[in-house]
């Protein structure tokens, strides 16, 4: 397991993701409208993939570090009750997404990942896309999987195990109590 950099584009915000391997998360690619929506709200359409989509890390949110500039972090809401989509004010990086404060999931957004050309061995290959539906224009053969039965079995599996571990705490977005570090912009 290897300690991974995080940092968004102007430098002012940097961490590390700890005790990172291919097997330690999930590496995906989401083609799903929201994803899409909040790179545009960002401005910042070069997250997105030929065919729109965001490529994520899930791993729990307790090996999320953020050792300088927590105060450029933000969120915000698609809606009222959707993720908590991060993302640093400085350079509108995207940082990643949340359920809540008790979810044990962050998928981190692969441009805070400082470790591109390590990429494929810090994290291992892309297990799958989801949400193709959404894709932007015709994807490849390999990138349309249907309905991702064997991913939601390895995420569930997943989550429950960080859920038991208590890998929900502690969280660079939530605070002990439980509220956002940055109270969310709700957009509609």
């Amino acid at each position: 397991m290897k300690d991974v950099p995080l940092r968004c584009a102007c430098g002012a915000v940097h961490g590390i993701a700890v005790s990172v391997s291919p097997g330690s998360g999930m590496r995906v690619v989401c083609y799903c409208d929201d994803c899409q929506r909040f790179a545009h709200y960002l401005g910042r359409e070069d997250i997105l993939d030929a065919y729109g989509g965001t490529e994520v890390f899930q791993m729990p949110p307790a090996n999320v570090k953020i050792t300088q500039g927590a105060e450029q972090i933000r969120c915000i809401r698609l809606t009222p009750k959707g993720l908590h989509r991060w993302y640093t004010a400085c350079c509108r990086t995207p940082i990643g997404n949340t359920l809540s404060a008790a979810g044990p999931f962050v998928g981190v957004i692969h441009n805070f990942i400082g470790d591109e050309h390590l990429r494929e061995a810090n994290l291992g290959p892309v297990r799958g896309y989801v949400q193709t539906r959404f894709a932007l224009s015709s994807l490849p053969v390999e990138r349309e999987q249907g309905f991702p039965w064997r991913l939601i079995v390895i995420s569930l599996w997943k989550l429950l195990a960080w859920k038991l571990k208590g890998k929900n705490r502690p969280s660079p977005f939530f605070d002990e109590n439980g509220r956002p570090v940055s109270e969310p912009d709700i957009l509609s």
